[in-house]
């Protein structure tokens, strides 16, 4: 007996034996099954890839699911030393993945010369990224000098982990101290935070 093989239709050929043949990434399991009279033939995948847990198979776009952590201090933290300091509150803990973190840090002089150091790092206080910037004096014992510092990094955790904003003052002839301000202090009595518009922050958002 001889068997009319076709593909959507078309007629591929005539012959009394078929060969399947495993392509690339898939698996076929052939059986001869003595209960039903017939030869049991299962495909299945071998190694399909998915995409932010996914499926390639089948039809349509996928788009990659995203996560985003963002934290706006709420206090000040006052920077006096060369050592890098916990700024208050700032801080992100992250799933694994790979995620890129921005970080701002907005500082204020009284009347001195000072070299912001920030830095991100995880708990361990391991530096993941730094920056810094020079802040000029006021020559105001009452008017504070700013400060806007930006800081950017691309983290790997392969386990839920911690990252933090941490800052310090320059060690050399600058020496003056400074205060990382939880907002810019606009509107504010002698440029004073008043927390309405979020100043310094470390926002994480999460790519792979």
């Amino acid at each position: 007996m001889r068997n009319i093989i076709k593909k959507i239709g078309t007629l591929i050929g005539v012959s009394r034996t078929l060969n399947f043949i495993e392509g690339n990434n898939v698996r076929l399991t052939v059986e001869n099954n003595s209960n039903t009279k017939e030869i049991d033939i299962t495909i299945n995948s071998s190694a399909i890839k998915t995409v932010t847990g996914l499926s390639l198979l089948g039809s349509g776009d996928i788009y990659p699911t995203s996560s985003y952590a963002v934290k706006f201090i709420t206090d000040q933290t006052i920077i006096s030393t060369a050592t890098y300091t916990d700024i208050t509150g700032a801080s992100v803990t992250l799933a694994a993945g790979t995620w890129i973190i921005y970080a701002n840090i907005i500082s204020r002089n009284i009347n001195v010369a000072v070299l912001v150091h920030g830095a991100i790092t995880d708990n361990s206080n391991v530096v993941i990224a730094e920056a810094s910037q020079g802040g000029a004096s006021s020559g105001s014992a009452t008017v504070g000098q700013f400060v806007n510092l930006n800081i950017t990094g691309v983290v790997t955790p392969t386990t839920t982990t911690t990252y933090k904003l941490r800052a310090a003052r320059g060690n050399t002839t600058i020496t003056g101290s400074f205060t990382v301000m939880d907002g810019a202090g606009v509107g504010t009595t002698n440029n004073i935070s008043d927390n309405s518009d979020k100043g310094t922050s470390i926002i994480a958002l999460r790519i792979a």
